[in-house]
């Protein structure tokens, strides 16, 4: 099954977009080599723990991109996305690069959604260097 999954996921990346059933988000959730970023009301996000790059390391600036896969049940797709966030620490900030490019602010004050995406940065930072970003 593994290695079906593995194919399966070979073709999410160049698709961006495969079918899926809320089997398949429970085989990921076992799979090594992925981690839960988060769960939502009728999916989950799965952080690829090989694809976590550090591009900045420079207290209290970092720079992480890692490949998510968005499993939504009712949609019966895997979207796979390339994200990356910039860090602040000292500011305790956190931006995520837009698909347009732009750096946008993770503020959960005045977009709801920013919390999802501020829990997969802070996963992202600790499975980067083994420390939370929020202190």
């Amino acid at each position: 099954m593994r290695k079906i999954l593995l194919i399966l996921l070979f073709f999410c990346m160049i698709s961006a977009n495969v079918h899926a059933t809320p089997e398949q988000r429970a085989e990921f959730a076992k799979m090594p080599g992925f981690v839960s970023a988060y769960t939502y009301e009728d999916g989950e996000c799965f952080l690829e723990l090989e694809s976590i790059s550090p591009e900045e390391y420079n207290p209290p600036r970092y720079q992480i991109s890692v490949i998510t896969y968005f499993i939504t049940d009712h949609t019966p797709t895997i979207t796979v996305r390339s994200m990356t966030f910039r860090y602040h620490y000292a500011r305790q900030t956190i931006h995520l690069k837009g698909m347009d490019g732009k750096w946008y602010w993770l503020n959960p004050d005045e977009n709801p959604i920013s919390m999802c995406q501020i829990q997969l940065a802070d996963l992202l930072f600790q499975q980067c260097y083994q420390m939370p970003f929020f202190h």
